[in-house]
C-alpha cells in the first residue's frame, strides 16, 4: 500500500485511469482530508475528488499555499458585515459592534483596516464604556499585535472555500427574518436574539432550514457580504442528527450563496468543536486563519 501523509498535508497524487486510457495516468493536487474507505483529496475549487487506494500510483507532499494578510482581512470584513451587531461604527480602523453584550461576535471590535493598532485601544474602550460594556477585541491572526500580556479565549478557526457557478442552484429566497420554528431549534431566547440574527451590513440573509414530516429538523444561517458566504448557526435537532443532514442545509446555502454572487464561502468554528472541524472538510473547506478574543484590561497568561 502507498504511504500516505497525514490528513490536512497538500499532496499531489498521480492514480491509474480506468483500463485503456490515454493518458493511463491522471494527477489531482489539494489537501488530504480522508484516506479510507477511499482516500479523498480536496481540490482548491472546493470539489473533493476521490482515489482507490488501490489506483495510486505515487504520493507526493507539496508545501502548503501560503495565506496573505489580504486573504484574512478579506474573510474578517466579510464576516464582520455578517455578524455587525444592532450597532456598529469604526473607530481609528478598528469595526466596533455593541448588540447588549449578547454574543462576542456582537460585541467586539475588529481590525479591519490597515490603520488599527494598539494604539487606538483606549478610543475603543471609550466606545464601549459609552454603552456600558466591556471592551471585547477580535483578534485575527497576523491583522495587529495586541499587548503580548493580554489574555486571549474562545480559540475560532475560519475555513475557507472558492464558489463558482457550478455550485449556484435556483432555490426559492428566503424571508430576511427567521421562523418560528427556525428560532425554536437555534435555542437563542435571549431578548436581543432576532436583533443579532437579522443584522447585516450591505448584505443578503437566507435562513435555511430542512424539514422532516413538517418539522424543522436542521438550520442554519446564510450572509452574503462583500462577495463572501458566511454560514453559521447549524443546528440539528438531536434526534436527527448522524443523518447528513449539517451537511444536506449548508449544501442549501453554498448553493444559494452561489446564487446571489458570492465567489467564496467561510466557516468560523471553535477550535474544540472537533465534529465541526471534521464536517466542513467534506464540504470543501480547508483552515485559512484563527482569531480569539481578548478584554481589554484583562492581564495574564493565554489561555
Amino acid at each position: 500500500m502507498t504511504a500516505l501523509p497525514d490528513l490536512g498535508t497538500r499532496v499531489a497524487i498521480r492514480s491509474r485511469r480506468p483500463a485503456g486510457s490515454v493518458p493511463p495516468f491522471t494527477d489531482t493536487v489539494g489537501e488530504l482530508v480522508a484516506i479510507e474507505p477511499m482516500v479523498q483529496v480536496l481540490h482548491k475549487s472546493g470539489a473533493v475528488v476521490n482515489i482507490s487506494v488501490a489506483d495510486i500510483a505515487s504520493v507526493r507532499v507539496l508545501p502548503p499555499v501560503p495565506v496573505l494578510n489580504r486573504d484574512i482581512r478579506s474573510a474578517q470584513r466579510a464576516a464582520s458585515f455578517a455578524w455587525p451587531g444592532i450597532e456598529h461604527d469604526w473607530v481609528d480602523g478598528w469595526f466596533v459592534r455593541a448588540s447588549g453584550g449578547h454574543t462576542h461576535r456582537g460585541n467586539s471590535a475588529v481590525p479591519l483596516d490597515h490603520s488599527a493598532s494598539p494604539s487606538s485601544l483606549g478610543d475603543v474602550g471609550a466606545w464601549y464604556s459609552e454603552r456600558e460594556l466591556p471592551t471585547l477585541l477580535c483578534l485575527p491572526d497576523r491583522l495587529v499585535h495586541p499587548p503580548d500580556e493580554l489574555i486571549t479565549s474562545d480559540e475560532t478557526v475560519v475555513m475557507v472555500r472558492d464558489l463558482d457557478d457550478s455550485n449556484a442552484t435556483s432555490l426559492p429566497f428566503e424571508p430576511s427574518a427567521p421562523s418560528s420554528d427556525w428560532l425554536a431549534l437555534h435555542g437563542d431566547n435571549h431578548p436581543q436574539a432576532v436583533p443579532v440574527l437579522t443584522a447585516v451590513v450591505d448584505g443578503l440573509l437566507d435562513f435555511a432550514a430542512v424539514t422532516d414530516d413538517d418539522s424543522t429538523v436542521a438550520i442554519a444561517r446564510g450572509a452574503v457580504t462583500e462577495g463572501w458566504l458566511g454560514i453559521s448557526c447549524v443546528r440539528v435537532a438531536e434526534a436527527h442528527r448522524r443523518r447528513g443532514l449539517a451537511g444536506q442545509v449548508c449544501n442549501t446555502l453554498l448553493g444559494w450563496g452561489a446564487a446571489q454572487g458570492a465567489r467564496r464561502a467561510y466557516v468560523q468554528v471553535r477550535a474544540e468543536n472537533n465534529a465541526a472541524l471534521a464536517l466542513y472538510p467534506t464540504l470543501g473547506f480547508t483552515e485559512q486563519h484563527r482569531y480569539r478574543y481578548a478584554h481589554i484590561g484583562a492581564v495574564g497568561h493565554e489561555k
